[in-house]
């Protein structure tokens, strides 16, 4: 299988036309149809459908470029690691992390200490427990940062020894109301859980290994267990509703934390049974890169600063 030819699939699928896929890879129409074609033959399934406007996958190429984006991710890693000759000394980092400050916060410091480097190549991406998960296992990313509740933790232990993903604790954290200034609740020392039944529960859009306690699975709304609620997926726009509703969000103590939101409450939950814990995932044959370790280390420093002020 050619791998220029699924490099071509992709970029079609990107521009949605292959008119402007040719132009963005410098070739002519029917040379990227005809390798289209050679490549459909030789999978065995029609990967396009032309439309008077462009083109549309059809349910098999979806699928079959779902995969093979993955494939070339590897591949293009591959490439940048062993086939590029006389390549500088360059300090790489690359991560998949669920969004959380304290991890921006360390890629800040880390990047901090080392700007005065010739080169430097850090990658991160944002996604969900689940997507961090398959990016490890699939090596477009080398390490992992996640943080889930106590109960959820040993489901993904599990799920990651089934993987071959080795997971390491980089401490536990309390769960805190985040609320905003204005909010009845703003000037208490602590809350119960009952008391935060009023209102209306916000949670970022997640997979469905969190979905159960935060009830942040879109369709998965259950109005008994909440009867109001706001489920988001960009974490300016959850400040932003905090900040001008009677909502709350349950989540990490950030106050102390530079890039932490200033307009923000945080309260101690009184009666909570469960805590965050914050994990590094990375295959098992990885060895942990000096600025990984970094990286790590500072987490860990910045887990316990937050402990010594509870």
């Amino acid at each position: 299988m050619n791998i220029r030819y699924i490099q071509y699939a992709l970029e079609i699928a990107r521009c949605g036309s292959i008119n402007k896929a040719a132009k963005s890879l410098f070739i002519t129409q029917p040379t990227l149809i005809r390798a289209i074609r050679d490549l459909e033959d030789e999978i065995g399934m029609q990967i396009f459908v032309r439309m008077s406007d462009g083109v549309m996958l059809t349910h098999s190429g979806r699928e079959f470029l779902t995969k093979a984006s993955r494939l070339n991710e590897q591949y293009l890693a591959l490439q940048e690691q062993y086939y590029l000759r006389n390549r500088p000394e360059i300090a790489q980092l690359s991560l998949a992390a669920i969004r959380c400050v304290i991890f921006e916060t360390a890629l800040i410091h880390l990047y901090n200490r080392h700007r005065e480097e010739e080169f430097l190549n850090f990658c991160m991406c944002e996604e969900s427990v689940g997507e961090v998960v398959e990016h490890i296992y699939d090596g477009s990313y080398e390490i992992g940062l996640v943080f889930v509740f106590d109960d959820v933790a040993e489901f993904l232990r599990s799920k990651c020894t089934q993987k071959g993903i080795a997971v390491r604790s980089l401490g536990r954290l309390p769960i805190y109301v985040q609320v905003g200034p204005n909010h009845p609740l703003a000037g208490k020392d602590a809350v119960y859980m009952d008391e935060l039944s009023a209102y209306p529960c916000a949670t970022m859009s997640q997979d469905e290994m969190e979905a159960s306690l935060n009830t942040s699975h879109v369709r998965g709304y259950d109005p008994i267990v909440k009867k109001k609620r706001f489920v988001i997926n960009d974490k300016s726009t959850m400040y932003t509703v905090l900040g001008n509703t009677d909502a709350y969000y349950i989540g990490l103590n950030l106050s102390r934390l530079r890039n932490g939101n200033a307009n923000i409450c945080y309260i101690p939950i009184a009666d909570a049974d469960v805590s965050y814990e914050l994990m590094l995932l990375y295959l098992n044959q990885h060895k942990l890169s000096l600025l990984e370790k970094e990286l790590t280390d500072d987490i860990c420093h910045m887990v316990g600063e937050l402990q010594a002020d509870l």
